[in-house]
């Protein structure tokens, strides 16, 4: 990676929120759809919830790690309402972005390993289910030999020198439980 390339990854993580409740501010459309839909489906916005659904499987956007698959549900709960507007089909690469709804309780940690392409860019972005809750979580992304690439923040974006495995460590350091998305691309 040229130098301009680091320092560029270097003016990028100094601009990104420090607090996991901020990434959903951030630029990554997949976290925020995962957002939106929370706040439709808690408003009963059924509609609107059908159209984040969509929007999800438009994206390619696939649950990570056997979690159940956040598009479906919602689906569910829009045609359970009433709500009978077509599905779209998705469209996109075999592998897509990736996302995950986990919960941590207070001080408890948790890791997710994925696979990297080397010489593409990577990005890990973490937000709270809930606005307002999550302040103390973060995470940190470390290469197949345990060496800290990333973290303390929401955001992790770096690009892997080669293909591999990756731990992604999710930490809530507050007290109380909190629920997350975390996406991967």
């Amino acid at each position: 990676m040229s130098r301009l390339s680091i320092l560029a990854v270097l003016l990028l993580l100094l601009s990104v929120p420090a607090r996991a409740d901020e990434a959903a501010s951030s630029a990554d459309p997949l976290l925020q759809a995962l957002l939106q839909g929370e706040a439709m489906l808690a408003s009963g916005d059924y509609a609107g919830l059908l159209g984040v659904a969509e929007k999800l499987r438009l994206m390619g956007a696939n649950p990570i790690d056997g979690q159940s698959d956040v598009a479906i549900r919602w689906i569910g709960e829009a045609r359970a309402h009433g709500v009978t507007r077509a599905i779209l089909s998705p469209r996109g690469r075999a592998l897509g972005p990736g996302y995950r709804r986990g919960s941590l309780p207070g001080g408890e940690s948790m890791t997710i390993s994925q696979v990297f392409l080397g010489g593409q860019p990577a990005r890990v972005a973490l937000a709270p289910a809930e606005r307002g809750s999550g302040e103390a979580l973060s995470i940190a992304v470390k290469d197949g030999a345990g060496k800290l690439l990333c973290g303390g923040g929401a955001i992790c974006i770096w690009e892997p020198a080669y293909s591999g495995r990756f731990d992604i460590v999710i930490a809530n350091e507050g007290d109380a439980a909190s629920d997350f998305f975390v996406t991967i691309r």
